[in-house]
């Protein structure tokens, strides 16, 4: 369930190099809000290192940690292997 008041973000598809543009564009917007940034990632079928950058960026500027629902095991496999995962609620 979404969490009110939040900024809902979604994600999908290849998160790349190709869309880092956008995607920080997306990210400084949401976190500029200072509300709680949620991040549907369940359409997510690949995440390069430009992508985590991107996330991790938010996680750093956020007012909270992010939340990254549905995110696939792939991504939660890159999370856990950088050392990441701590910096993000997923539920």
């Amino acid at each position: 369930m979404e969490e009110p008041g939040a900024v809902h973000l979604v994600l999908a598809g290849e998160i790349d190099l190709a869309v880092h543009d956008d995607l920080t564009s997306a990210l400084e917007d949401a976190a500029r809000s200072g509300r709680t940034v949620d991040v549907e990632c369940s359409q997510v079928t690949f995440m390069d290192s430009s992508g985590l950058s991107a996330l991790m960026w938010l996680s750093n500027v956020a007012a909270e940690p992010p939340v990254l629902r549905g995110a696939p095991q792939h991504l939660r496999d890159l999370l856990a292997l950088t050392g990441s995962a701590d910096a993000f609620t997923l539920p």
